[in-house]
């Protein structure tokens, strides 16, 4: 690239959109799609396809599985589809919180934990946390949530925490 090495150039908007095209047409074609589906499938040359699905393998949002078949949706995929939903609490639930919330003398929050990050469901209104859930999410080992994360997962690597940051 010249100067800026962030700049797009004419032809990056275009190929951004071909990966996110793959991405629809693996999703839609489920486990064990083939690059000749997904080919055929978007009218894409087969060359662009494999570049394509090899960069978002390699990116981990498409796993090759393992006989080579085909591909699936990768674990970053997950990430995004649990940024993009709000958590939601039912009624029932939400006036058990506030009824527990009556009887102690600190904050409740009730948080759940996706594939690689923590969501704050319902935030103890009166005593809030120091942080948001972003701030948590990059954050998970210096914070007692993300520790209990992070103490679950088989790859905690796999979760969201700065770069260099240590276990």
């Amino acid at each position: 690239m010249s100067g800026n090495e962030n700049a797009f150039s004419g032809r990056q908007p275009k190929a951004v959109q071909s990966a996110l095209r793959v991405l629809e047409a693996v999703a839609r074609g489920g486990t064990g799609v083939t690059a000749k589906d997904v080919a055929a499938g978007l009218d894409m040359p087969s060359a662009t396809t494999y570049r394509l699905l090899n960069i978002l393998a390699g990116e981990g949002y498409l796993v090759r599985l393992p006989d080579l078949s085909g591909f699936a949706l990768g674990h970053k995929i997950g990430v995004l589809i649990d940024a993009a939903i709000t958590p939601t609490v039912c009624t029932a639930a939400r006036t058990v919180l506030a009824d527990f919330r009556l009887t102690v003398r600190f904050g409740v929050h009730l948080v759940y934990f996706t594939n690689a990050a923590l969501r704050i469901a319902d935030g103890d209104p009166e005593y809030r946390l120091p942080h948001d859930e972003s701030f948590l999410n990059r954050h998970l080992h210096a914070a007692a949530l993300g520790k209990i994360l992070l103490a679950e997962k088989s790859d905690p690597c796999r979760c969201s925490r700065p770069p260099g940051s240590r276990l």
